[in-house]
């Protein structure tokens, strides 16, 4: 069996990819592919670490999992999606570490599904809106406090993804920059599910929808249907042009007005960013998606 973990994480897509998979879920099944809704099987799932501490069967567990997600259903290939795979949100920043614990979940996860083609894909972001997003579901009182704590490295999410690694050891792990999602939404839509490459993916341009006025999709779309892209990387220039055109600034910028968190430090933390993906793109056996 092919298990498929799309794992967040925290505040990037908000669960956009997981509906436009489930958009796909008949034509995907035709292939073999199963995209379950997530309230079937994310409480077995959030247990299953806890069974492993346990000392229970892990694979007792994993058949559990695949029981409740399957429900009766043939597949070669199963999708999860939880941004809990490695935290809840209260957790975040436990140790003040991003994703500290990381290896605990993840080794877990990788023991249960030991037998399975394991792929783990996940999205990261930018620090600088990354945090105050933390501290509101940290349920903190004083945020001047709460990111004293915190140990903001510029390679933080290398270290999480290295965490991972080091435990998973067989999975495909696959990574992306939120802030390409739009350019890239269809080929994390294909990537994750595993659908053939063939296959035409309704809900597309979701994302893309939601941050370039309506004046600008209908000019793009007009455009692709008079010259259709002939392969992703024409599509993504298109993309490109019209949102430089036509974005939204509102929707696409943050405000982040909070004390203690000026432009110096957002300035900071985006360098950091940018220095903590080229990391990850240098990392042999980790897939990076880019534009």
């Amino acid at each position: 069996m092919q298990v498929s973990f799309h794992i967040g994480a925290h505040y990037t897509d908000d669960q956009k990819i997981l509906r436009s998979m489930l958009k796909n879920k008949e034509a995907l099944l035709e292939q073999g592919i199963v995209i379950p809704g997530p309230s079937r099987y994310r409480e077995v799932l959030n247990s299953a670490r806890h069974r492993i501490d346990r000392g229970e069967n892990p694979f007792d567990v994993r058949d559990d999992i695949l029981d409740i997600a399957l429900d009766g259903q043939d597949a070669k290939r199963i999708v999860l999606s939880t941004a809990a795979f490695l935290s809840g949100p209260r957790w975040i920043f436990k140790s003040g570490e991003l994703y500290g614990d990381a290896a605990i979940p993840a080794s877990a996860y990788a023991r249960i599904f030991a037998k399975d083609e394991l792929s783990i894909h996940m999205g990261i972001c930018n620090l600088a809106t990354f945090v105050p997003k933390a501290f509101r579901d940290a349920k903190q009182p004083n945020f001047e406090e709460y990111i004293q704590k915190l140990k903001l490295r510029g390679d933080s999410w290398m270290q999480v993804i290295s965490k991972i690694r080091a435990v998973a050891k067989d999975a495909q792990i696959t990574v992306w920059c939120n802030e390409d999602t739009p350019l890239i939404w269809s080929q994390l839509i294909r990537e994750i599910s595993g659908v053939s490459p063939d296959t035409v993916i309704a809900g597309g341009f979701d994302l893309v929808s939601e941050i370039m006025s309506r004046e600008g999709m209908r000019r793009m779309l007009t455009y692709m249907k008079e010259k259709p892209p002939h392969n992703e990387a024409q599509k993504r220039r298109i993309l490109i042009a019209f949102m430089n055109k036509y974005a939204m600034e509102d929707v696409m910028t943050e405000e982040l007005d909070l004390p203690g968190w000026d432009d110096d430090t957002i300035q900071q933390l985006t360098l950091a960013y940018e220095e903590d993906v080229s990391l990850i793109e240098n990392i042999s056996d980790v897939r990076l998606i880019a534009p």
